[in-house]
């Protein structure tokens, strides 16, 4: 079981350093000696780099850029699938659930915290959505700029704090439970051969950000 103070510390977690993109992308082969945290750090590296490339772009929106539809289709599908669907939800539906299993309160923890922190990520991608077929380059920036400071900070709080005291906490059983999940969800509810894709999307757009805005 998880101490109070180990609970109290991560309830109380206050990390604002925001992560850089700088790191190579992760590989999405996760070896059976990986452990599972290490997985999701590295899908962090992944997802950071998107980040950088959207932090980029919505700074030349709020210099009165035209909103670039297929440049923001890709990273949207990206948060989407890869981002949510694949990584918050090994998260929520197995990395939780084993951490609420081993003693951390599932109603007023920090697995509570972090759940309700992709709720407000959501929320924030379906602002740009909407923004993006507006064509309302002005909101766009703002819910890119507020997506972009928040999943930062919230991959600090993980990469810091949770992911450290997850390998701490769960036992053997639950890591390989954890393999075996975070396999049927790449392989099975994302599809065969998507988590390469998304990761070669992500290589894409940090290319297209790389070059130099057109006249």
């Amino acid at each position: 079981m998880v101490s109070r103070a180990t609970i109290s510390t991560i309830v109380d977690m206050n990390i604002h350093t925001k992560a850089t993109a700088d790191s190579a992308l992760g590989s999405p082969d996760a070896g059976a000696a990986t452990h599972p945290v290490d997985v999701l750090s590295r899908e962090h590296q992944t997802i950071l780099v998107v980040l950088g490339v959207m932090d980029a772009e919505q700074h030349r929106l709020v210099d009165g850029a035209l909103v670039r539809r297929p440049f923001w289709a890709a990273v949207l599908e990206f948060l989407e699938h890869y981002a949510d669907r694949c990584h918050h939800g090994k998260e929520e539906q197995l990395l939780f659930v084993e951490l609420e299993r081993a003693g951390l309160p599932a109603e007023h923890g920090p697995t509570a915290c972090m759940r309700k922190e992709h709720e407000i990520g959501r929320q924030s991608r379906q602002a740009m959505v909407a923004a993006v077929r507006e064509g309302d380059g002005a909101a766009l920036a703002t819910a890119a700029g507020g997506y972009v400071e928040l999943l930062r900070e919230h991959i600090a709080k993980e990469d810091q704090v949770l992911f450290p005291m997850a390998k701490s906490v769960l036992d053997q059983a639950a890591v390989a439970r954890l393999r075996r999940g975070f396999a049927r969800v790449d392989h099975h509810d994302l599809g065969a051969g998507s988590h390469g894709k998304y990761e070669e999307l992500a290589r894409g757009l940090a290319a297209d950000g790389a070059r130099p805005p057109q006249c």
